[in-house]
C-alpha cells in the first residue's frame, strides 16, 4: 500500500511493539520526497482502523453495532491525528539511528564517465540525469526539512 497512510507507520510499529530492534537510516541515500498529501481523510481514518486492528486485534465494528456510528467517526477521526503523530513519535523515540554513508554522486559520474568511454552513451547519460536528479532532490529536501 505504498502512498497510502499508515504502512509507512506499521512497518516500524509491528516489530518495534514485538520488541524486536528497528533503525533508522539517517542519510540521503534514502529519503522520503516532501509532496502534496495524496489521499483522502476517509482513507487516512479507513487505514488507522487497519492500523489498530493488525497491530492489537482490535476491530472498532461491535462497537457500531452498539453505538451511533457518528458518535464513534467523530472521536475516531480526531484519535486518528492524534495515533498518527504519537505513533511517529514512538517510532522516532524507540529505534536507532543508523549512519550510513551519504549517497556519492561523484561514483554516479565516475561510471557514467566510463560507460561513455566504453560506447555506452545513452547509458551514460541516464547515469548523469540520476546523479543531477538525486542531488536536487535531497538539495530540496534539506531546504524544506
Amino acid at each position: 500500500m505504498l502512498g497510502m497512510p499508515w504502512w509507512d507507520y506499521w512497518a516500524p510499529s509491528a516489530p518495534l511493539l514485538q520488541g524486536y530492534p528497528v533503525r533508522r537510516l539517517a542519510s540521503p541515500l534514502i529519503y522520503h520526497e516532501k509532496h502534496p498529501i495524496n489521499y483522502s481523510a476517509d482513507s487516512h481514518v479507513h487505514f488507522a482502523r487497519e492500523y489498530i486492528h493488525h497491530l492489537t486485534g482490535i476491530s472498532l465494528a461491535p462497537l457500531r453495532k452498539g453505538l451511533p456510528s457518528a458518535v464513534i467517526e467523530a472521536e475516531y477521526e480526531i484519535n486518528a491525528k492524534q495515533l498518527w503523530d504519537e505513533t511517529f513519535e514512538f517510532v522516532r523515540s524507540n529505534s536507532a539511528e543508523l549512519q550510513v554513508p551519504a549517497f556519492d554522486v561523484a561514483a554516479l559520474e565516475q561510471n557514467a564517465t566510463w560507460l561513455s568511454e566504453h560506447g555506452h552513451q545513452e547509458e551514460a547519460a541516464r547515469m548523469i540525469e540520476m546523479a543531477v536528479s538525486i542531488a536536487t532532490d535531497v538539495s530540496q529536501n534539506a531546504v524544506n526539512a
